[in-house]
């Protein structure tokens, strides 16, 4: 019971492992030349083995007829659009036919449709005229390799070996001088005082980058203070721009005032002229009122004079008319 357990669970195993009681959908395709393709050649999509081919026909047209099949989980890549293609390893190994993934938007292909697929190049389809050039320039590749060879001298060579391998004796025995210590690359890696010294050399520039570290941390103060003065400074200067500013101002106002005295100096001259003018019309004036005469108890007094006669008695007459 124990053994008959056993193989019927190593049949369900390889049962599943092949996925003979997967559901499936059946395809075909016509090709010329279905050379290297069988029963059980592999159906690949996008890296994946997704069927097998079950049965090869030769159709009316003498084409040959491949029927296979995509297992149901997979049938969602083979769209409307997909197309496929024999493997071009298929002339120096095992044929798979690889079938292009469609487009999602385009309908699913049905049970038992057409798939083109594009038929691989063999070798009876290669002409003369396609393998010559190839021929001809592996025939050229091989004639300057000649040429290069026979430029070689041996002598030349043989020379040229027996100094690298001196070269390579002196650099061997140069790295067994150093590796006893000897000469200055040898005291450097080796000698212990030469270490001693480069371990006192770099306790020496730690304390100076601490002593720096020291100065640089009592500078601080200092350097707060130098931008404290330059924070005033700029103040000043800024305020220094203001003063300016009024300043300007002022100059501007200044000359404002001076353009207007200006233009009134500029009517003085009219002003003095017409004042010039009245006060020679009130001198005409003061003489035609020296001319005019009173008469007053049969005497005739001058217009002009301040004496009062004692008669109110007035008579004012022009010299030149009568009583």
């Amino acid at each position: 019971m124990v053994a008959l357990l056993i193989v019927l669970g190593l049949f369900a195993s390889k049962v599943k492992s092949l996925k003979i009681l997967d559901r499936v959908v059946h395809y075909q395709t016509f090709m010329k030349n279905a050379q290297g393709i069988s029963p059980e050649t592999i159906v690949n999509i996008s890296g994946i083995d997704v069927g097998r081919v079950t049965d090869i026909k030769v159709s009316d047209n003498n084409k040959i007829n491949i029927h296979f099949f995509v297992y149901k989980n997979f049938q969602d890549l083979v769209r409307t659009d997909s197309t496929g293609e024999v493997s071009k390893l298929s002339l120096v190994g095992d044929n798979i036919i690889i079938i292009k993934p469609g487009s999602p938007n385009l309908p699913m292909l049905p049970d038992d449709a057409i798939i083109p697929i594009k038929e691989p190049l063999v070798t009876d389809y290669l002409t003369i005229a396609e393998i010559t050039p190839a021929l001809k320039k592996f025939a050229t590749l091989v004639d300057n390799l000649s040429q290069v060879i026979d430029a070689i001298d041996p002598k030349v060579l043989k020379d040229s070996s027996q100094n690298l391998q001196t070269v390579l004796t002196d650099l061997r025995s140069l790295s067994d001088h150093v590796a006893d210590g000897k000469g200055s690359l040898g005291r450097f890696f080796y000698d212990k005082k030469q270490e001693q010294s480069i371990a006192n050399s770099l306790l020496l520039l730690e304390k100076t980058l601490a002593g720096l570290s020291q100065r640089v941390n009592e500078t601080q103060p200092m350097l707060a203070n130098v931008n404290k003065l330059v924070v005033e400074s700029k103040r000043t200067l800024t305020d220094a721009t203001k003063l300016s500013s009024e300043s300007r101002q002022l100059i501007v106002d200044l000359r404002r005032s001076i353009d207007k005295v200006d233009q009134q100096l500029n009517l003085l001259p009219g002003l003095i002229s017409n004042t010039q003018s009245v006060l020679e019309s009130s001198e005409q004036t003061l003489k035609g009122a020296q001319s005019v005469h009173v008469f007053i108890d049969n005497k005739i007094w001058p217009f002009t004079s301040s004496t009062e006669p004692a008669n109110k008695r007035l008579l004012i007459e022009d010299a030149g008319l009568d009583d």
